[in-house]
């Protein structure tokens, strides 16, 4: 792996073709990057005119750092790195962690708990079913009532209500 360029507008990832193999499906899969072979063991990918923090990601994905955290599962435990969780949803009793990679697990940590384990990395919670990552924020769209309707980079639409409204804020410090 190596990194050239100067800061965001010009960046650009080189990475082995076999050794990256899953990274390079993942930047192609989750962030909609377009890669170009350069020969046979390389690839390249280019992380032009990309949000700040989706570089810094897509640099943490590529340089191996991760801090694995783990969840307790209906099915056993899973771990997972937190830089690959998208959101968190309470439904029914129920939690669900959805990941950048379109899977969803089913958790038996109440969400309250969840909020506490992950707020220093990045999460923030934006109604009272749902805390999400903000490096997977793609738009904010302000609507009625003093709400807001957030675009993560899945696609997925998830509403910031009035309750939480200011902490989002100050979060993000807008």
């Amino acid at each position: 792996m190596d990194y050239s360029g100067g800061g965001v507008e010009m960046a650009k990832l080189l990475l082995d073709k076999v050794k990256d193999e899953a990274l390079i499906l993942k930047l192609r899969t989750s962030y909609n990057l377009i890669t170009e072979d350069i020969n046979h063991t390389q690839t390249v990918v280019s992380l032009d005119d990309l949000d700040e923090n989706v570089v810094t990601d897509i640099v943490n994905l590529a340089s191996g750092n991760k801090e694995m955290m783990l969840f307790e599962t209906t099915d056993g435990w899973v771990n997972l790195n937190i830089y690959e969780i998208n959101y968190l949803e309470s439904y029914l009793d129920q939690v669900y962690l959805h990941d950048i990679n379109q899977q969803t697990y089913t958790l038996k940590t109440p969400l309250y708990q969840l909020e506490e384990r992950l707020s220093k990395h990045d999460f923030v919670r934006i109604s009272i079913s749902f805390i999400c990552n903000i490096k997977y924020i793609r738009y904010i769209k302000t609507l009625l009532n003093q709400k807001l309707e957030l675009t993560m980079m899945s696609g997925d639409k998830l509403i910031v209500t009035r309750s939480y409204l200011k902490n989002f804020k100050h979060t993000l410090m807008l």
